[in-house]
């Protein structure tokens, strides 16, 4: 079966509400190899979407595997509760200089360095939008 619909679709998400489109929506997507995600049925999906907490650059995906759903995004829920809003901050702070403490610092002594970065004044700071020097 054809569905017009799925022309030239990259992926599909099946969220009607009725079994029996959503599984007609699944199953032509998967005869066109088109990816789909039918909402609340994992066995019908060729993908799923995990819960997202998104500090950019540093984003952090929580799945069940479509199991608990729920439970995935009351994790990310605390999680974003959690970690600063501007924790980006500082993955693009660090970023920023690593190539710098990679040349001045040999292996063994750049972990040990961004520790202390990170667990410090600067981690504290940088997230908050303080200065990172002084």
């Amino acid at each position: 079966m054809r569905l017009p619909h799925l022309a030239d679709a990259v992926a599909v998400i099946a969220a009607t509400g009725l079994t029996e489109v959503n599984a007609v929506v699944s199953a032509t997507a998967r005869q066109q190899r088109i990816p789909v995600n039918v909402v609340d049925d994992p066995q019908a999906s060729t993908f799923i979407f995990p819960a997202i907490v998104d500090r950019s650059p540093l984003v952090i995906a929580i799945s069940s595997g479509g199991k608990a759903p729920v439970l995935a995004r009351r994790i990310r829920e605390q999680l974003e509760a959690l970690l600063p809003a501007k924790l980006g901050a500082l993955a693009r702070f660090m970023g920023e200089r690593r190539k710098a403490v990679k040349r001045m610092l040999r292996a063994g002594a750049r972990r040990p360095f961004w520790e202390r970065i990170v667990g410090g004044r600067v981690g504290a700071r940088v997230p908050r939008g303080g200065r990172s020097g002084g």
